[in-house]
């Protein structure tokens, strides 16, 4: 969709995809918008300018109608300067929008807009978008996530420079993610950095795993899938169910802080980690207050660099640390100086005190050198790929320990932290446990790092170890250290030019190419290949080119018979990629050499046609166009160092003129305050010859009151005499009244111990009285029972009338039972008898205790009678004194009043007269600041000349460096143009020559 669509269509035409433009033109359907398209048609649509021109209030509808057609993505070309609203004239509008509509960042964002970049962005912008999965849409629309910003956020479906930074670092930790890895995301929030490094990666599995029930849920609705589990569980014990050495990377990103014990946390990431394997995390850098805490009240560490690393060093090996900044820095050397900052991510030297960063980032490795107790297993390469490429990834086979490979050998798996390698590396040529093709890897690492000033070690010494590792004895039945021999070989002639020792790097070279090395693997041919084409070089420099052109095709011709044996034997199944390169890698070498040996007749005469045919083929290519690259990279990151210092130039002028302004303003204000002071002066002194006449009055008027006074307290001492007398009085018939009193107090307490007796004797009663009923109970239970055996007894007596002998028998026995039951039943009836007396006798007991409770109680009422009504005689007087006192005191204030109202109007007086004072020495006080502060401010005025003509030079430099930019940009186009000859003459490439 959009305008200018034609090249777009045919580029991707031509690559196999089924494409086809519309015009966003055609779109309104009266006041709708509507794309003639069915749900999901598209995998993609892209929108290549157009929509800018649309009314935002359309804006919604339209991206609703977009979502609707495609089934995964949005690609979103946008020129900003066209848009018609102010809103959508940056980037964060178009995305803010997009969001509301219901997509998100794709996954690979960050690999289309560098995160330093996104801080200057050009007109045109590009917006890489992913629709958000239709049930997660549903259950999570803006709306809801915005509600639980403050504790998640989705930052795919966020906008500016702090989402910019948290996406960002997993997109900075994608690059240390192995092919074939385990890798667990620990507190990974709402899932979308996991699912980023998913989508970045080959890795095999991927872990999330949070404390939060919202976090994982939305996890597993939004990113959940292939490759992808996520689980909930609180940091550190949840890792309690991982197993030893079963993961091989770990993500940590802003959560050592949030845990009570983080060095526990990364004590259980060492644990799990497999041999060589990585822990990338990050930590907010310095975040604390003035009172040295960090204010968030989820952090309960604050964080330096010296922290991190004390911390990361005691379980693991650092590979690289490096600073990010999303908006604002902490001041190094200030307590709580924020300065704003663009976004940034630079490494960080570790010996540097003070630096500059919003968090840090570390990549951090377990060592690899206790791997030997580990059992290996291989995650990169399926068993398909081993078993073609033979001894070349036979590593658990022929290493004593394999985990060394993919952390310090293979190229594209291992640290790129040089001396890293190198520190391990002689580690192991070192340790007498190591296998000889583990001393071989490790001497080849040595090496290597000797040529790129990554290791201490001289070359002489390496080159002993070299010859020494060459003719000492070795495993004739491990393969790999025939691989290591050759690799050894040609890296020691390597060394052998670098030191100017021709002889030894002849010798090394005439080695490698007397080497088996197709019985290893026809990925070695490459080290004879370039091991011949310097042979060469050297021999022709002697003088024997014709020996260099007999070299050149004896090897081009058996390096091409070993090829061609390998691809016509062919493979029965998948071979690994990096073989078929190699072996690409090996043929173009041949080229290389068939160039050299047909046109090395005239290396001396036309030289520079020799070197154009010899390094036309696409390994000098390629590493050319790499330096190139990182040339310009340099130059590109100078630019923005000198537009990042113009931009804060700019800001430091701004803050000159505004700070001109305020001076400008405050020596106005001052004006006016001293205006206004003159003003106040004379009233001041006005209002000084008011006070004084007010002053005389006031006293005169307090002579004539002290009198009247004097005699009012002469009267009030009579009073208070007879009061006094009154108070004794009442004192003593307070006495006796208290008296009375305590012995009521003491009726009282007799009575309540009478009143306890008797309920004690009356409980005791009821006691008695349930004991007689229950036997009572009893006993009419007896009486009904015996009623009931003697009607069985007439039933079986009326049964037994049938024989006369039996019965007669049975009626003398019937007479004695009769006679016999009735004795019971009279001493049952006695029994109730007696109990129906007690139990009027229990009745008049507790009629007489209640006549007696009920006496107590009225003599309880009446003393308490008695004794309020004395305690209330007691109270009048009490209050008649307090009255009497009140008013004394109350008379004795008004006389202590007077005579505060003269002190203070005497004290008015002095400090009225020391204020005029005063304010004569602060006018001339403020007068003296006002001219220093005119001599500073013309200062201040030569200091921003002096910075304008400085912007005017820096602006003159930087015009300069731009047009020195586009000069390396021609001459780079020409050195292209020209097969780079003069760039690599002037390279010293051919100073052997």
């Amino acid at each position: 969709m959009g305008r200018d669509t034609d090249e777009l269509l045919r580029a991707l035409w031509e690559v196999g995809f089924d494409a086809s433009r519309f015009d966003v033109e055609a779109i309104a359907v009266g006041a709708e918008f509507h794309l003639p398209f069915a749900e999901d048609s598209f995998d993609a649509v892209v929108s290549f300018g157009g929509l800018e021109s649309i009314e935002v209030e359309l804006l919604p509808a339209v991206l609703a109608e977009i979502r609707r057609i495609t089934r995964r993505a949005l690609l979103l070309f946008v020129d900003t300067s066209g848009a018609v609203d102010d809103a959508l004239k940056n980037r964060r509008g178009w995305e803010v929008a997009c969001f509301d509509a219901g997509f998100r960042k794709h996954p690979l964002f960050y690999r289309c807009n560098d995160y330093t970049a996104l801080e200057r962005d050009s007109a045109w912008i590009f917006v890489p978008l992913e629709k958000v999965p239709a049930n997660a849409w549903a259950c999570y629309p803006m709306a809801a996530l915005r509600e639980e910003r403050d504790l998640h956020m989705d930052m795919l479906r966020e906008s500016g420079s702090r989402s910019d930074a948290h996406v960002g670092r997993y997109h900075f930790a994608a690059r240390f993610v192995r092919p074939g890895d385990v890798v667990l995301d620990a507190a990974c929030g709402l899932g979308y950095g996991t699912y980023v490094v998913r989508s970045e990666t080959r890795a095999r599995s991927f872990i999330g795993i949070d404390a939060s029930e919202y976090g994982v849920d939305y996890a597993r609705l939004n990113f959940a899938g292939e490759a992808i589990t996520f689980r909930q569980g609180m940091l550190p014990e949840c890792l309690a169910s991982v197993s030893d050495n079963s993961v091989d990377h770990v993500l940590c990103f802003e959560t050592l802080e949030h845990v009570e014990d983080p060095v526990r946390l990364l004590a259980e990431f060492q644990r799990i980690l497999t041999p060589g394997g990585r822990l990338t995390c990050s930590v907010p850098h310095d975040w604390s207050d003035e009172t040295g805490r960090d204010p968030n009240p989820f952090h309960f560490h604050v964080y330096d660099k010296a922290r991190f690393l004390s911390e990361l060093g005691r379980y693991f090996e650092l590979e690289r640390l490096v600073a990010q900044t999303a908006d604002r820095v902490k001041q190094p050397g200030d307590a709580c100086v924020w300065l704003k900052r663009p976004r940034s991510l630079s490494d960080i030297p570790v010996d540097r005190d003070e630096i500059e960063a919003e968090w840090l980032l570390a990549v951090a490795t377990k060592s690899p050198l206790d791997g030997w107790q580990v059992p290996y297993r291989e995650n990169a390469f399926s068993p398909d790929e081993q078993w073609e490429a033979g001894n070349a990834l036979a590593f658990a086979r022929d290493y004593a320990n394999p985990w060394l490979i993919r952390a310090m050998v293979s190229i594209g798996l291992r640290t790129d932290n040089v001396s890293l390698r190198a520190q391990w590396a002689e580690a192991v040529w070192r340790d007498p446990r190591s296998g000889d093709a583990d001393r071989g890897a490790a001497l080849c690492v040595l090496a290597y790092a000797s040529q790129a000033e990554g290791s201490e070690l001289p070359s002489a010494t390496l080159l002993d170890w070299i010859d020494g590792y060459i003719v000492g004895e070795r495993d004739a039945l491990n393969p790999t250290v025939l691989r290591w021999h050759v690799s050894l070989l040609y890296v020691g002639g390597l060394l052998a030019l670098a030191g100017g020792q021709r002889g030894r790097a002849r010798s090394y070279f005439e080695r490698v190419l007397a080497a088996p090395v197709a019985s290893y693997s026809a990925t070695l041919l490459t080290k004879p290949a370039e091991a011949s084409y310097l042979l060469g070089l050297l021999l022709a420099a002697e003088g024997q080119g014709a020996e260099a052109q007999r070299i050149w095709w004896d090897t081009f011709q058996r390096i091409l018979a070993a090829l061609g044996e390998r691809l016509t034997r062919g493979y029965s199944s998948r071979p690994p990629v990096f073989e078929v390169r190699e072996l690409a890698t090996a043929l173009s070498l041949c080229g290389r050499l068939l160039a050299a040996a047909t046109h090395g007749g005239s290396l001396a005469s036309r030289s520079g046609i020799f070197h154009d045919e010899c390094h036309a083929d696409s390994v000098f290519q390629s590493r050319t166009l790499g330096e190139l690259e990182r040339l310009l990279a340099n130059l590109r990151r100078d630019f923005l160092d000198q537009q990042t210092g113009l931009e804060e130039l700019s800001l430091g002028k701004g803050w000159l003129e505004q700070q001109w302004s305020a001076l400008q303003h405050e020596v106005r204000l001052r004006d006016d305050g001293l205006a206004h002071l003159t003003g106040a002066k004379a009233w001041l002194e006005t209002q000084t010859a008011a006070l004084q006449n007010e002053l005389v009055r006031q006293r005169e008027a307090s002579d004539k009151a002290l009198e009247s006074c004097q005699k009012e307290a002469s009267v009030l001492e009579v009073g208070k005499a007879w009061l006094e007398a009154q108070w004794r009085a009442s004192e003593a018939e307070r006495s006796r009244l208290q008296q009375a009193l305590a012995e009521l107090e003491r009726g009282k307490a007799w009575l309540e111990q009478q009143w306890k007796v008797g309920q004690d004797a009356l409980a005791q009663q009821r006691t008695e009285f349930e004991a007689l009923l229950e036997g009572k109970l009893w006993l009419e239970d007896q009486w009904t029972h015996v009623l009931s055996e003697l009607e069985a007894k007439g039933t079986e007596l009326a049964t037994l009338m049938a024989s006369k002998d039996w019965l007669e028998v049975q009626w003398k026995a019937g007479q004695d039972l009769i006679s016999l039951k009735t004795a019971e039943l009279e001493g049952v009836l006695e029994s109730k008898r007696w109990l129906e007396g007690q139990w009027e006798a229990v009745k008049a007991a507790l009629a007489n205790l209640t006549d007696r409770a009920d006496w107590l109680e009225g003599q309880w009422r009446a003393a308490q009678g008695e004794c309020s009504r004395q305690l209330a005689e007691i109270a009048a007087l009490v209050e008649s004194k307090t009255w009497l006192e009140q008013q004394w005191m109350a008379w004795q204030e008004q006389a202590r009043l007077k005579d505060v109202e003269l002190g203070v109007l005497s004290a008015g007086k002095d400090w009225l007269e020391s204020q005029w004072s005063a304010r004569g020495v602060e006018l001339e006080n403020r007068e003296r600041r006002i001219h220093l502060q005119q001599a500073e401010i013309a200062r201040l005025v030569a200091g921003l000349e002096t910075a304008e003509t400085q912007l005017g030079a820096l602006g003159a430099e930087k015009a300069g460096l731009e047009a020195e930019l586009v000069v390396a940009h021609d001459k780079s186009l020409r050195l292209k143009q020209s097969r780079l000859f003069r760039f690599f003459r002037k390279l010293g490439f051919f100073n052997f020559f």
